[in-house]
């Protein structure tokens, strides 16, 4: 059965080696626009596959990881962390999920404004944008 979309990875990885060898084409970087839409392609195809190798590496890990639990060689708080990264890389996959639309990956322009409030409101503005600075850094947007 194939679902199709971000669940489809052969589809991505064979789109991708088509998108690399695009882009090895002397005359790749004439059309910059062109050429930025697909470099944003690779990234997201790549970040796509990595995410998807993780969850199913830590799946592997935690199955491993109970059949060693069972014969008690392992401690369940080694269990308990890997089970919180492996919700970590769930939580990635279900926002990749609703941001998966075309236009999800446009850029967007976020403005904050202190409002009336003297330096309390407009170091609250800069905590917000400090805030949203590292979280679209960490996710690579």
């Amino acid at each position: 059965m194939n679902f199709g979309g971000i669940f489809d990875l052969k589809s991505q990885e064979t789109q991708l080696k088509s998108l690399h060898k695009e882009s090895l084409d002397p005359s790749f970087w004439n059309d910059k626009e062109n050429a930025s839409k697909i470099l944003r392609n690779i990234s997201r195809l790549e970040n796509n596959i990595k995410l998807w190798a993780d969850l199913e590496q830590r799946h592997s890990d935690i199955s491993v990881l109970f059949e060693f639990a069972e014969s008690g060689e392992i401690q369940d708080d080694e269990i308990s962390s890997e089970i919180k990264a492996y919700a970590g890389i769930i939580r990635d996959l279900e926002l990749k999920l609703m941001l998966g639309e075309s236009q999800d990956m446009q850029d967007a322009i976020i403005t904050i404004h202190p409002g009336a409030g003297g330096t309390e409101s407009q170091d609250w503005a800069d905590m917000l944008f400090r805030m949203y600075s590292r979280w679209i850094e960490r996710k690579g947007f």
